[in-house]
């Protein structure tokens, strides 16, 4: 719980980050669960259950990428057919509408964060030294 709470933590600012394992974030009920159960080969995967979103994550791979990737599970609701193969550029694995949707959630809630005035300020100031 502890690891869950600290990847939770630091998640950019420029989108709800959660502070606890539940939370509403723009409308979709969502829940963490750290886990050692799951399939051989899965590091997290978001499912719906009992009217909320459950994102299960083993310990060891709990990063805020990770979690920003099931996220994007989680509010995408099984809309992203329209993608289509937009999540190519990412990588193959994100060719797949649904992964490419999640893939360009996650990059694209950090890259916000990377040109924020207050990122701008602050990489200004550093190069005028």
């Amino acid at each position: 719980m502890k690891k869950l709470l600290l990847a939770l933590s630091l998640l950019c600012s420029c989108a709800p980050a959660l502070q606890s394992p539940a939370a509403t974030i723009h409308g979709v009920p969502v829940r963490y669960q750290v886990t050692e159960a799951l399939p051989g080969g899965t590091n997290a995967s978001a499912h719906w259950l009992g009217g909320h979103c459950l994102i299960r994550v083993r310990p060891g791979a709990v990063t805020s990428l990770i979690l920003a990737h099931e996220l994007g599970h989680c509010l995408d609701a099984g809309h992203s057919r329209r993608f289509g193969q937009a999540g190519c550029v990412w990588r193959e694995y994100a060719c797949d509408p649904a992964e490419g949707y999640a893939d360009t959630y996650a990059r694209l809630y950090f890259e916000r964060s990377l040109i924020s005035p207050r990122r701008a300020a602050l990489a200004g100031s550093a190069e005028d030294r």
